[in-house]
């Protein structure tokens, strides 16, 4: 069972509301600002955009299942930014502007979750500290988003508001644990939004959603008032579609004493890569010593099973010690690749990127991860002072069994994992110590000012499936800070995104660098899956005309019929077979080209039809980015021409 606690009363006030205001999908801070500034627009015309956008798409459409909860005062709070700004008070960027946080960020009178049934009674009396801060730069609250249920894994699933979905591929998970945070920000449902990072829970979703997020220096941003995972990794941070307005959220984030320079919005340089060491850590571009023992050791023991015949019930695993050779797994290709052209693109941006190998580099960073030994005290000694409830401890949680049973029994282990284990401790102090000291070593003796790899070896995983190829880990064990920078999509249209870690305090740098590869190669797209509001609602179904191939093979006979439906991503059909004289046809498909040139078939309309096809198929991201500029063909199969024959190219109308 899930449970919403959105307010659908508000939604349902501003469905019918449409007032002439600025678009804002995709709007930047810079933009709202100017529009908010001009009257083209009042934060309360702004507020009630982003609810519709949630409304239609969060809730219907797609059903991204993004946002858990509204704050039920956020027009009361736009109406209030308005009669200020009308007295020439606007507190800084964010005056006005709808923003989203996660559900274990504090915010007062709204319940904080973090996405656990067990915790909906625990409602805050006060904000944590960066809501305070946001408040008083005259940001509005607007929303929380989903999560991954008390930030324990990175797919974003809750027992709270269940399974968020990958706006550029709803079949797909979108990271986590920040993934509503995420898919909140790329789908234009606010203008900006806050997660927090344990282990890769800001630059995982971030690389998933083609957006821009930094894992800030441990200690930069404040802690306070947010439920933890583990004390000394836990950060917050904002994640954004563009550089600029990841600086500007990054500088309201910080401590007043420290963000009074803004030294984040005035690190942007164009040039930023001039001069630059860039260490490329090749050994992060492939799976690690972990994933292949674990794999291999699975895939072993099913070989076995099977040729083991019936009535075994053990086996020998004892030649299993020994490993093979790595071998790239098919998810892993395009990451790599695609973080690799951007590499070669950073020397004609004025970089140098030199291989850089750490020694036993896996075991450095395996055993300095302290979330199992810190979860329970820390959680505790939220609880103690947090808004009420039943739920006082960890233990108190536990015995509510309202948690998913996948983390029950986790939980159950970091109950006991918490006591009494100072050697443990101390051993995991001493090794993230040793990790610091190598990377220390690395950059002074190479002279390299930032390392780079993917953020995530692999594509975002499907719904239901175990999400490999973190490489979150030698950021959060050291305390470094680390950005992701979106450096395209795969030939299906997933997002991928390349990670660049730097030293401790270097975080404006590694802001300056994102900058920079942004302004030369503008690397993000907005979902198919969220696009403008027509007249306050979703896109209906939009005509698909089929323009005859020059030359064609096959005459169209009869009324053709495509019809796209947007935000479902759907292509309906129906189509009097094309008659030809002396042949048959066998089936028609749908097909498009490939970035080396060749042609390949994505959806198969009929194998065997009648005299008329009728029905439709979901499409890929690919497919659809290919239908949207008109690369996408229409080939009939035949008994003389079983190659296919083309019959024209589908068009979509404006919309």
């Amino acid at each position: 069972m899930s449970v919403r606690l959105i307010v659908p009363l508000l939604l349902c006030a501003v469905a019918g509301d449409v007032q002439a205001q600025v678009e804002v999908v995709d709007a930047s801070l810079e933009e709202l600002q100017a529009a908010l500034e001009s009257g083209s627009t009042t934060s309360v015309q702004l507020t009630r955009a982003y609810l519709r956008r949630i409304a239609a798409y969060d809730r219907a459409g797609p059903s991204l299942n993004s946002i858990v909860t509204i704050n039920p005062m956020v027009l009361d709070d736009a109406a209030t930014a308005d009669e200020e700004r009308a007295r020439g008070i606007v507190r800084s960027a964010l005056h006005g502007i709808p923003v989203i946080v996660k559900d274990n960020v504090d915010v007062a009178g709204l319940p904080t979750s973090a996405g656990s049934l067990a915790l909906i009674r625990n409602i805050p009396s006060s904000d944590a500290a960066l809501v305070r801060q946001l408040r008083q730069a005259g940001a509005l609250i607007l929303a929380k988003a989903n999560m991954h249920e008390l930030a324990s894994g990175v797919t974003t699933v809750s027992s709270v508001a269940g399974q968020t979905h990958n706006p550029y591929d709803p079949t797909r998970t979108p990271g986590g644990s920040s993934g509503g945070t995420a898919v909140a920000v790329a789908s234009s449902f606010a203008a900006i939004g806050w997660g927090t990072d344990t282990c890769g829970s800001i630059r995982i979703p971030a690389a998933h959603n083609a957006l821009f997020a930094l894992r800030p220096t441990r200690g930069l941003t404040s802690m306070a008032g947010v439920l933890p995972l583990s004390r000394s990794h836990d950060v917050v941070a904002p994640m954004a579609r563009t550089v600029t307005d990841l600086a500007l959220a990054l500088d309201l984030s910080l401590p007043p004493s420290e963000g009074a320079t803004s030294g984040f919005r005035s690190a942007l340089s164009s040039d930023a890569f001039q001069g630059v060491r860039v260490g490329v850590l090749n050994e992060f571009f492939h799976g690690s010593e972990e994933d292949i023992s674990s794999e291999w050791v699975q895939v072993s023991i099913l070989e076995r099973l099977l040729n083991a015949g019936e009535g075994v019930t053990s086996l020998d695993l004892s030649e299993l010690e020994a490993e093979p050779p790595y071998v790239e797994h098919p998810d892993e290709v395009e990451p790599a690749s695609l973080t690799r052209l951007a590499l070669a693109s950073l020397t004609e941006m004025g970089a140098d990127t030199v291989p850089v190998v750490i020694p036993d580099l896996v075991s450095l960073v395996r055993g300095t991860s302290m979330i199992d030994l810190e979860f329970r005290d820390d959680l505790n000694a939220y609880l103690a002072t947090s808004g009420g409830g039943p739920v006082r401890t960890l233990r108190d949680l536990i015995a509510t069994e309202l948690v998913s049973p996948s983390l029950a029994r986790q939980l159950s282990a970091r109950e006991e994992a918490g006591r009494d284990l100072s050697r443990e401790y101390d051993d995991a102090l001493a090794r993230r110590e040793r990790l610091r000291t190598a990377l220390d070593s690395v950059f002074s003796t190479l002279e390299v000012d930032v390392l780079a790899y993917p953020s995530v070896r692999r594509v975002p995983a499907l719904i239901g499936e175990f999400q490999r190829g973190s490489t979150c880990g030698l950021s959060s064990n050291s305390g470094w800070p680390a950005i992701n920078i979106p450096v395209g999509f795969t030939e299906d249209g997933l997002p991928v995104g390349m990670e660049l870690l730097a030293r401790e305090g270097a975080d404006e740098i590694l802001v300056g660098l994102a900058y920079a590869f942004e302004q030369r190669w503008a690397p993000r797209e907005t979902p198919w899956s969220v696009p403008p509001l027509r007249g306050g609602e979703m896109p209906g179904p939009v005509a698909v005309h089929l323009d005859p191939a020059g030359g064609q093979q096959v005459a169209a006979v009869g009324e053709v019929s495509f019809t796209l439906r947007p935000a479902l991503n759907r292509l309906d059909y129906r189509w009097p077979l094309p008659v030809l004289i002396d042949d048959s046809v066998i089936d028609v498909t749908l097909r498009l080209p490939r970035r080396n040139g060749s042609v390949r078939m994505v959806h198969m309309l009929e194998e065997v039809g009648p005299a008329e096809l009728v029905g439709g198929v979901t499409l890929t991201p690919a497919v659809r980015r290919s239908l949207d500029q008109g690369q996408l063909s229409v080939h009939v199969t035949t008994m003389r021409h079983p190659e296919g024959l083309m019959v024209g190219r589908l068009r979509v109308s404006p919309f």
